[in-house]
């Protein structure tokens, strides 16, 4: 649990909180800045080098785990993979993932880009989606990772806000080509000079990236400046609020102050073992499940979606110390025998923190249960849970028992809960005439989660969502907009946001005909959450 600061009463609260040192420390022996090698050996040694070490970046930790141990590893796809996307399962060590990533890099490089060029990557939770950002890190461009449900219209409108030249998709993925959604998006994007498509197959005018998986020979090397790339971004994600979308980009530091907190807290050892079934869309997927597995040179185990079967066999040939995934569907895996033999972390990720409060006591003391709270792509908060106690935090420094402070959260006036420190982006990527992040005096973000706080414990309780906002499974939808979406469905048509238990809220659809309402809204390029929301519900079978 957070510690209080003995703050008692007030409006606002401001605890200064300790950043990560950028500096090298010679008392504590910090890594080199070229080599990024993390000393992994305890949670001290841990939390040394993210406070004494010079600065890196993602990719130089993956080259490095990559010459130190070759034969390990590193990435490995959901046994179901066939079920949703092409190709077979994936099983890859870091020699063979590091010859992949400069294959697609040396790729990349030939199509003559700018540096710091800004390159769309839409990929479900398989290799691929780990292998392009860190391709697209080490060829010199900026990954923007589109969420795996947009579809032409959000992708055209993103894209389009930061001048992506660039867009690396997907083939199938549930019964939909994203490379086709790519063209569709890149015809939308003046920007947008390139397609790149993994799949078996690609459509014409796609660069095919699938080929690089086997191929003998790859692509000849091209000139890379080698300058520290640390203050450089690593991540571009989207803020979705009441009246736009917001670019939020990331530098390396700051996801590596998000990711070590995450792994300080979940007490991750050397090597470990990560299962996780977030996507990389999102700031709370890069630092629960990416960075902490660079850090510690691990194993990364990728499952898309969840099917009982396929999670189970990933965690009886792998092994397991940490699970990654949505706090509501934590307590579902437990109850029904699906958890790995303990000790394990399990990583419990709260996109509507707001629900935290509401949700069952954690009753056993062999899992460390770490609960994550998510405010948005803005920051988050990783505190572990103490046995048969509620979720809670608590104002001040935002760390938990074992993580460093790498963010600092108060009371805005409004009364809505703010964040500042070493893992809040401030700066706006793109300079001009996009909407920004709400900044406050004093670097603070307003997260937009409406919050009280009880003046003798320092508890935070968080009231609500941001205000105009509804949040279907991780998926930020303006309620304004809604209804907006419907108008290429036609007369007649409507979408509900109705509560739900595991998802916060989920859209359901109606129309004089369905099927039709569908198609129109598929063809416009409509999330497919809306489109889905039409489909014939099923009718209750009689008793």
């Amino acid at each position: 649990m957070l510690r209080s600061s003995g703050w008692r009463g007030g409006t606002a609260c401001s605890i200064r909180a300790k950043p990560l040192c950028t500096g090298f420390c010679p008392r504590h022996g910090g890594a080199s800045r070229q080599s990024g090698e993390v000393p992994v050996n305890s949670t001290r040694d841990f939390a040394i080098w993210l406070e004494a070490a010079q600065p890196t970046s993602l990719d130089a930790l993956f080259t490095t785990a990559a010459l130190k141990h070759p034969t390990r590893v590193a990435l490995v796809d959901s046994p179901h993979r066939c079920r949703f996307a092409d190709g077979p399962p994936r099983h890859l060590t870091y020699a063979a993932a590091d010859r992949i990533v400069e294959a697609i890099a040396r790729r990349l490089r030939h199509l003559g880009l700018p540096r710091q060029s800004v390159v769309g990557i839409q990929c479900p939770n398989g290799v691929e989606s780990v292998l392009s950002l860190l391709a697209v890190l080490r060829a010199g461009y900026v990954p923007a990772l589109l969420p795996l449900l947009w579809r032409r219209s959000e992708a055209a409108e993103a894209l389009g806000l930061i001048g992506a030249k660039v867009i690396i998709a997907a083939g199938r993925i549930a019964g939909e080509n994203l490379c086709n959604v790519a063209l569709a998006t890149a015809v939308d994007v003046f920007s947008i000079r390139y397609v790149c498509g993994f799949g078996d197959t690609v459509p014409d005018g796609v660069i095919p990236l699938q080929e690089l998986f086997t191929a003998d020979r790859i692509d000849p090397a091209s000139p890379v400046a080698t300058e520290d790339r640390t203050a450089e971004i690593a991540a571009v994600t989207w803020e979705t609020t009441a009246q736009a979308k917001i670019p939020v980009a990331r530098t390396h530091a700051q996801l590596l102050a998000a990711g070590g907190a995450v792994a300080l807290e979940t007490q991750l050892p050397q090597a470990a073992r990560i299962l996780t079934l977030l996507g990389l869309s999102s700031c709370a997927g890069l630092a629960c499940a990416l960075v902490p597995w660079l850090l510690c040179g691990g194993t990364l185990l990728l499952h898309q979606g969840f099917a009982v079967p396929a999670f189970s066999e990933q965690i009886c040939e792998y092994g397991c110390d940490a699970v990654v995934a949505p706090a509501p569907i934590i307590p579902e895996l437990a109850a029904e025998g699906l958890l790995p033999a303990p000790p394990c972390g399990l990583l419990a990720v709260w996109y509507a923190p707001e629900r935290a409060v509401s949700g069952p006591r954690w009753r056993d003391a062999r899992f460390r249960l770490i609960d994550v709270y998510a405010f948005g792509e803005i920051g988050l908060v990783p505190v572990q849970r103490k046995t048969d106690a509620p979720a809670c935090f608590t104002i001040g420094p935002a760390t938990g028992a074992r993580a460093l402070a790498v963010s600092e959260i108060t009371r805005t006036r409004s009364g809505t809960l703010a964040m500042r420190g070493p893992m809040v982006p401030v700066r706006p990527f793109v300079a001009h005439g996009t909407a920004r992040l709400p900044v406050e005096a004093g670097d603070f973000v307003d997260t937009g989660y409406p919050c009280r706080v009880d003046g003798w414990t320092g508890e935070v309780m968080i009231g609500g969502p941001p205000a105009g906002l509804i949040n279907v499974g991780g998926y930020r939808f303006a309620q304004r907009g809604l209804q907006e979406l419907l108008g290429p469905a036609g007369p007649g048509v409507s979408l509900a946001a109705l509560p739900d238990r595991l998802l916060s809220h989920r859209l359901v659809g109606n129309a004089p005909d369905r099927e039709a309402a569908q198609t129109a809204l598929a063809r416009h390029g409509a999330n497919a959450l809306v489109v889905s929301a039409f489909r014939e519900r099923r009718r209750p079978r009689a008793a």
